[in-house]
């Protein structure tokens, strides 16, 4: 599979996935999806079954920049809801949308394997050189359009460039894996915003 079929085929998951979303208010097909285009990737493609290769040095700078992330997160939020404080009711609709009073367990699993798959085909196949971080952010921002939240979008664009630049940086899927991870289940499942 080539990668622009590849490239074609997660936007398709994503975007398919969050109109799906938001129309039966299930994320189930966006996951399946995108663990299936990831067990691929992982299982076919050398460049990337080579960036997960784990070491602990990437996994050690993946916690370390989670921690960081998820503390800026929990010092800016309360700071951006004063100066809009929209911010709020949108982050609440948006953890509804995604989570619909699930279980907390069940949305740990399914944020650690997301966070996972978006790692492996988002920094993983689209990120080829330092100069593709920016385009990559833009793409994983523009992907995650139809989920209809701007506050979603605005996210994922910034954390797809520190995302990004933490792979970009050690040669390792597992930094950003392990920061997305952490900072997901942090702050959806551990303690909300």
């Amino acid at each position: 599979m080539s990668r622009g079929t590849q490239v074609a085929l997660a936007a398709f998951a994503w975007l398919a996935g969050f109109v799906f979303l938001r129309r039966f208010g299930t994320v189930l097909p966006l996951f399946a999806m995108a663990v299936a285009l990831a067990a691929f990737l992982a299982g076919r493609e050398s460049n990337t079954r080579a960036r997960l290769r784990p070491g602990v040095k990437a996994i050690g700078v993946g916690l370390a920049a989670g921690a960081v992330q998820i503390a800026a997160t929990y010092l800016l939020y309360p700071l951006c809801v004063r100066a809009w404080p929209p911010l709020a009711g949108e982050v609440r609709g948006l953890q509804g949308l995604l989570f619909h009073g699930q279980p907390r367990l069940a949305v740990a699993a399914l944020v650690v394997a997301m966070s996972t798959a978006e790692e492996i085909l988002f920094r993983g196949r689209l990120l080829t050189s330092r100069r593709s971080v920016l385009p990559a952010a833009i793409f994983y921002a523009a992907v995650h359009a139809t989920s209809g939240s701007a506050v979603l979008v605005a996210l994922a664009f910034a954390c797809g460039l520190f995302w990004g630049a933490l792979r970009q940086a050690t040669g390792s899927l597992w930094t950003s894996i392990v920061c997305h991870v952490a900072w997901d289940v942090a702050i959806m499942v551990v303690a909300p915003l």
